[in-house]
C-alpha cells in the first residue's frame, strides 16, 4: 500500500469538495479515491477483458433425494451459455 498526501491549495476547490462530499454522505478522501479508480481505469493500457461464457461456465447438477421434477423449471437446460445467449436474441428481437 502506497501512502499520499495531498494538499489543496485553492481554496474554492477544497470548499467544493466539501460540498460534493456532505451532499453525498462520504468523506472527501472517500470521493478522490473514486475519483483516481475512474481516471485509471480510462487511462489503463490493460482494460478488464470479458470472460468467454462457453469456457467459464459450469453445468448445475442439483442433489435431489425425492421427486420434485415439477418443480425445476430449467431442468431441460444443459448448457446454460447457449441458453442466455438465445434468450438474449429472444430479447433485442422484440424490442
Amino acid at each position: 500500500m502506497q501512502q499520499l498526501v495531498l494538499n489543496i491549495n485553492d481554496q474554492d476547490m477544497g470548499e467544493e469538495l466539501s460540498r460534493i462530499a456532505q451532499k453525498e454522505g462520504i468523506s472527501v478522501e472517500d470521493i478522490i479515491l473514486s475519483e483516481i479508480s475512474k481516471l485509471m481505469m480510462e487511462k489503463s493500457s490493460s482494460p478488464v477483458r470479458k470472460r468467454d461464457p462457453l469456457r467459464h461456465s459450469v453445468q448445475i447438477h442439483y442433489p435431489v433425494t425425492e421427486d420434485v421434477s415439477d418443480a425445476k423449471p430449467f431442468a431441460s437446460v444443459k448448457d446454460s451459455a447457449k441458453f442466455a445467449r438465445a434468450l438474449r436474441k429472444k430479447l433485442w428481437r422484440k424490442g
